[in-house]
């Protein structure tokens, strides 16, 4: 069935937007991101992100990070079965997606949002 999802943040690369079939930029696209960034909210569930999770891998996505304010760490999954929780010391990066990001996480919650 057809599943559209939004996350709070994506990145899509420039060639896989040229070869979008959906070129109405008032709609969704029909694609799935590189990068999915997800941000916990009180009212989030460990099942509820689960199945987030995996529709996104399901449908093609190659990196996704959750970030978690009330614990100030972000969860790094490459897939399903490569993931690793950062905490504020550590720097996230950008891996294959993103080559050459990084964001040192203390700079990230020591903002005053987080």
């Amino acid at each position: 069935p057809d599943t559209v999802q939004a996350p709070d943040v994506a990145y899509v690369s420039e060639k896989k937007l040229r070869e979008c079939p959906t070129k109405d930029w008032n709609k969704f696209l029909e694609l799935s991101p590189d990068l999915v960034v997800e941000v916990l909210s009180p009212g989030n569930t460990v099942s509820e992100m689960l199945t987030k999770i995996t529709n996104y891998f399901e449908a093609g996505t190659e990196l996704l990070w959750v970030v978690d304010p009330k614990t100030k760490t972000v969860t790094v999954y490459e897939s399903l079965k490569s993931i690793q929780v950062l905490t504020k010391e550590e720097t996230l990066t950008g891996g294959k997606v993103l080559e050459g990001f990084e964001l040192v996480l203390s700079e990230l919650f020591e903002q005053e949002k987080f």
